[in-house]
């Protein structure tokens, strides 16, 4: 069993990799995460419904659109704002992906 401090500690090395364009995008996810983190919540179902997530991650890219904090990503791939919003998308699974983890490993703990 892999211990979850040398788990997070890789994790937290790792997204301080992440290209400072996305860093804005990184913080807002786990800002609507951190809402999403409770017990019940649609994160943690089995099958998560990708409709609702899609809303949110709707949300979170037209948050991020709507302060300008878009700009930079978009200038530096020479890309519309779509492939920003596969970026969010991707960044919001990955951060997803790792509550789920966490969650899991504290339930097995108890």
């Amino acid at each position: 069993l892999e211990n979850i401090n040398d788990v997070n500690k890789d994790l937290n090395y790792l997204r301080r990799l992440y290209p400072r364009q996305l860093r804005p995008m990184v913080n807002e996810i786990n800002n609507v995460l951190d809402q999403l983190e409770y017990e019940g919540s649609v994160i943690y179902d089995e099958f998560p419904d990708k409709v609702y997530l899609n809303n949110i991650i709707d949300r979170i890219y037209k948050s991020l659109r709507d302060r300008g904090q878009l700009e930079e990503l978009n200038s530096s791939l020479n890309a519309g704002n779509t492939c920003a919003r596969i970026i969010v998308e991707i960044l919001f699974y990955h951060e997803t992906f790792e509550r789920r983890r966490r969650y899991r490993a504290s339930k097995r703990a108890l």
